[in-house]
């Protein structure tokens, strides 16, 4: 029987989240492309999240156990991930969490100025939400974001973005992502206020579902594109 490989052991993990809009794949550097698909696990723990994983990488299938201790600051964790077989990574999804949502993604991993990245494009009830994450040095530590990709706002610590326990994740009541409709998951409410949309934008408790919801958030949305293209042709 073929033991498990530990990947990664408790290695101090620091990162930011940057919700960011469509990508073309071509202005990627040199990258590792993945499928993911991930199922979070039971823990009696609330600070330990456990994801079961399969990742096709390279023509190879992996299965993986990857458990992350959270800390009080967002940014910092502890993590681990093993290297399963099949048959282990069968019988522990038993243990599912009824109340996390199972998660698809394609992520690409590269380097730039010095920096590891990491951009997940979801698939399934998020479809079309692409996240970009930076692993840091130090919790201070400068980073250079990528000129190809769009930011919209930072989501470090945004339980909207964090996918272990969302059933009991704190304002998650109404706002979680699990509408298969929703083609265009990275208009998020909360976009930065480049041009004084705040105020506007406030009514909606999360992202927009019903057509009176939609019908309004694309009249603030029009207004925002029309105040973009005056500003640019001055």
């Amino acid at each position: 029987m073929k033991s498990a490989a530990v990947v990664a052991d408790n290695f101090i993990e620091i990162e930011r989240k940057l919700l960011i809009s469509d990508i073309d794949p071509s202005m990627l550097p040199d990258h590792r492309e993945t499928i993911i698909a991930q199922i979070s696990l039971l823990s009696r723990d609330g600070n330990l999240d456990r994801r079961l994983r399969k990742e096709f990488c390279r023509g190879e299938m992996r299965y993986c156990l990857v458990e992350k201790y959270l800390t009080s600051k967002p940014a910092i964790g502890f993590k681990r991930k093993e290297q399963i077989g099949k048959r282990r990574f069968e019988k522990m999804k038993t243990g599912k969490d009824p109340k996390a949502e199972n998660v698809r993604k394609k992520r690409w991993e590269f380097l730039w100025n010095s920096h590891r990245f990491r951009i997940d494009k979801y698939d399934g009830p998020v479809a079309g939400l692409l996240i970009l994450e930076a692993v840091l040095h130090s919790e201070n530590d400068k980073v250079v974001l990528p000129g190809f990709c769009e930011v919209i706002r930072e989501v470090t610590g945004d339980t909207q973005y964090y996918w272990h326990r969302t059933g009991d994740a704190p304002g998650r009541q109404g706002t979680s992502p699990n509408s298969k409709k929703n083609k265009a998951s990275f208009y998020i409410v909360a976009l930065v206020d480049l041009l004084g949309q705040g105020a506007e934008l406030e009514r909606f408790a999360g992202i927009p579902r019903t057509a009176k919801e939609k019908k309004a958030f694309s009249r603030v949305e029009r207004g925002r594109s029309e105040r973009l293209n005056t500003s640019g042709s001055g």
